[in-house]
């Protein structure tokens, strides 16, 4: 799925990129490990594309949920400064409704820049 955003970001402006996965999407069948990457396109000549990953492990029966880790991973640079780039949702009933993450990010430019 494709979502056009066509917003401008201001200096020091936080955002968050909204991530929703429905794990009843693809049928009854679709089981297993999934891996799902979110991108941003940029005007940006230093960092034109930002990449956002989700994973997850759908279920048929209900387990005991994995416990949220968040990943710090702590990337940072002159233009956005990221509280983490991946998440993993960990054990997903698959008849338990979409589930969400909120990205967050700072963009620490001087000027404003398109996102899309």
């Amino acid at each position: 799925m494709t979502t056009n955003v066509n917003r401008t970001i201001k200096p020091q402006e936080k955002i968050q990129l909204v991530a929703i996965f429905d794990p009843n999407a693809h049928g009854p069948n679709a089981i297993g490990p999934i891996s799902r990457n979110v991108y941003i396109q940029t005007n940006s000549k230093i960092i034109p594309k930002l990449d956002f990953r989700f994973m997850g492990e759908v279920v048929k029966t209900r387990t005991t949920p994995k416990t949220e880790e968040k990943e710090d991973v702590g990337i940072s640079t002159e233009i956005f400064q990221f509280e983490e780039t991946s998440f993993d949702f960990g054990t997903i009933q698959q008849s338990g409704g979409k589930v969400q993450h909120d990205f967050s990010f700072t963009y620490n430019g001087k000027e404003p820049i398109s996102i899309t």
